[in-house]
Formats: C-alpha cells, structure tokens, sequence
C-alpha cells in the first residue's frame, strides 16, 4: 500500500497516514538539513515540517527535473486499473464527460496516472511572516478529499 493508497481508503485514513510517515522523519531530516546547511533555521524548519498541510508525498519529477513517466498511460483497463476513478477517466479521456465539473474530474485521469515512483518529496507547510501561522491556500484546502475522490489533486 503506498501514500495514494492510503487516501483511496478514506480521505481521513490518508491524512493521518501521512503525517504518521512525516513524523518519523522529520528530526533526521532537520539533522540533514543542518548538515548541509549549517545556518539553516532548525526550529522554522521543524515548525514547517510538523504543521496540517506539511506532507510527504510521490516526487513527480527526477532529481534533475524531467517529469516522471507516468504508469498507465498505455491503456485504461480493468485488468491494470482497479479503482472507482476508470470510469471517470475513461468518459474524460473519451471527450463523453463534459458536466459542470469538467475540470475537476480531468483529476480523475491524472489519478489513475500515478508518477512511477522511485523517490518521496517532503514539503513543509507555508508558514506567514513574523507570526508564523500556517497559511494553506484556498484551492488546496480540501485536497485530501480530492485525493480520496480522484486519486489527484
């Protein structure tokens, strides 16, 4: 079961998942963080990395920033493709889909295109100015039910 997998099962259930994953590696990642730069601010840092939003998620491009090949491009079967999202991506890919939330649904074609994944991305929250508040803007504030809806967001 990987990190999407874990918002198929409920939006929920992936949200605590991934902070469970995030929480296991945040001091090591301060740790290495500080290593490579000395004068980083360790305690923005992990103030950053403990917030809601803070995530770890599938990296979609290399480290040398080529996007990732995407899984399922080829075909849009049952046999490959075992979710509520085939339909949907099917009826998008098709052009037969074209309700109101057009747009919304294409996310059901980028979910059952996960990224093949062979490295994790860790992105800390955006934190305000001197207060330091969390700061999730408005279109990302319900992602992971988008996640749980259509494997993407």
């Amino acid at each position: 079961m990987g990190i999407r997998a874990q918002y198929y099962k409920s939006s929920y259930h992936g949200h605590a998942k991934n902070h469970l994953l995030l929480s296991k590696i945040v001091e090591p990642l301060i740790r290495l963080a500080a290593s490579i730069e000395p004068r980083i601010e360790a305690d923005f840092l992990h103030l950053s990395l403990k917030q809601t939003s803070a995530k770890v998620w599938i990296s979609e491009r290399d480290i040398t920033g080529k996007k990732i090949l995407r899984a399922s491009d080829q075909k849009f079967d049952k046999e490959s493709i075992q979710n509520d999202w085939l339909d949907l991506a099917r009826e998008v890919k098709s052009g037969v889909y074209s309700g109101d939330d057009y747009n919304l649904y294409c996310a059901a074609l980028n979910g059952i295109r996960a990224p093949i994944p062979d490295q994790l991305e860790v992105k800390g929250a955006w934190l305000t100015g001197d207060d330091r508040d969390e700061y999730v803007t408005p279109s990302k504030r319900d992602r992971d039910c988008q996640i749980f809806m259509f494997g993407f967001s």
